[in-house]
């Protein structure tokens, strides 16, 4: 992350001016998620502009004017992808009704420091790094704690907060907790995911432009850096000098492009890799009339999805393979995650996961294959981008929807 040249400013409406806490001293900090505090309205379908039009209780100014008093920074984070005009209308809003100094930070993009993932927290750091912050004294308060629907509540999105106040290491409290003095009723949340390899050989990096903005009344525009991984163990017989097609099977998220990328197109093969099946179609007829070979970068989770392109390779004379990739779900699901955090490339929905595993076939040789390779994932990580990738996923809520076939299926809320 380069910060170089840019200036952290705050402001205290009160009267006073400088930092937010003296420098050199501790300080307890209460954390807040943007909604947990006010209600906005958004224009629809999508979210073009954002305005205040009242707080989640009454009570909201009072308590956080007295935390205020009591010695309390009051820091709030946020994950709005909306434009940074609108954002910054919310802010101006709180910071008239309140009078007290805020430090905000908000993420308005998909990467490495949308919640929740701890980096606008190391950000805050390290804009105070003379600052230390009292953790045992310290909370995060958040609506994203994974309830059920009750009869006074809908259920949560996602525990994405709870989350987030782990990976921070302070106490959680959600707002009903903490401003109405309600039991803290929250499921647990289950920290054993898979550990990451070091990284050999070293990575290699590139600037990208993130998209978070630092809000103190000033936009802090910053860089980062991406790097790539190589999450796939080299498999003997990957490439090949027949004319074929190459048919990838696996969970969205589970190395199939990073596969395709680092064998097959420098071998010369076609890339065809889209959510439509007649382009894709389309694609695989035109390259292999050329007589040049074809890899198919899709899920192709079942028999009837991989028929379509073994018929098209036999149409034209050339042998199918299948990678079929033994990419474990827990896994996948956190790929998808730390791609969105170090890459910036949204999440896939959680909904696509529920679809592939209701519809996956394991392949056959019977469907028409000359020959399926197992490939194992082998997760290589760097040790800088361990912290990232342990950050729990979100655990997002399940709803029952209808379907046109009157079937019921459960699809994740997002």
């Amino acid at each position: 992350m380069d910060t170089e040249g840019h200036q952290a400013l705050t402001q205290d409406t009160t009267g006073t001016s400088g930092s937010v806490a003296n420098q050199g001293k501790s300080t307890n900090g209460q954390w807040m998620q943007l909604d947990v505090m006010v209600r906005v309205k958004c224009s629809e379908p999508l979210i073009q502009g954002m305005m205040m039009i009242g707080w989640w209780d009454e009570c909201v100014p009072d308590r956080l004017k007295q935390l205020h008093s009591d010695g309390y920074q009051v820091v709030i984070f946020g994950n709005h992808a909306v434009r940074t005009v609108h954002v910054q209308t919310i802010i101006d809003s709180l910071q008239q009704e309140l009078g007290i100094p805020l430090m905000i930070f908000i993420s308005t993009g998909y990467d490495l420091y949308r919640t929740p993932s701890k980096k606008m927290w190391d950000l805050m750091a390290n804009e105070y790094a003379t600052v230390q912050v009292n953790r045992s004294e310290s909370f995060f308060v958040g609506d994203l704690a994974g309830r059920l629907a009750t009869d006074k509540r809908r259920a949560d999105l996602s525990s994405i907060d709870h989350v987030f106040a782990m990976a921070v290491g302070v106490r959680f409290e959600t707002p009903d907790s903490f401003f109405l003095g309600e039991p803290l009723d929250i499921p647990s949340i289950d920290l054993i995911f898979p550990k990451p390899e070091t990284c050999d050989p070293p990575v290699k990096a590139s600037k990208q432009t993130t998209s978070l903005f630092f809000f103190i009344f000033k936009n802090i525009s910053l860089r980062r850096k991406i790097y790539t991984i190589y999450p796939v163990k080299d498999c003997p017989e990957v490439v090949s000098e027949d004319f074929e097609l190459v048919i990838f099977v696996g969970w969205p998220v589970s190395g199939k492009t990073r596969l395709a990328k680092k064998y097959f197109l420098p071998a010369g093969y076609a890339h065809i890799s889209n959510i439509s099946e007649p382009w894709c179609m389309q694609a695989a007829h035109e390259a292999l009339s050329k007589k040049q070979s074809v890899v198919i970068d899709n899920t192709n989770a079942n028999v009837a999805t991989r028929a379509i392109y073994i018929a098209i390779a036999k149409q034209h004379g050339a042998s199918v393979r299948c990678f079929n990739l033994k990419t474990e779900k827990s896994m996948a699901e956190r790929l998808n995650y730390f791609r969105e955090r170090k890459q910036g490339i949204r999440h896939t929905s959680m909904a696509d996961f529920i679809m592939y595993e209701k519809s996956f076939q394991e392949p056959n040789v019977n469907e028409g294959f000359n020959k399926i390779h197992q490939v194992e994932f082998n997760l290589i990580i760097s040790p800088e981008d361990r912290e990232l990738f342990n950050v729990p996923i979100p655990n997002y809520a399940k709803r029952v929807l209808p379907v046109p076939n009157n079937e019921l299926i459960a699809q994740a809320v997002e």
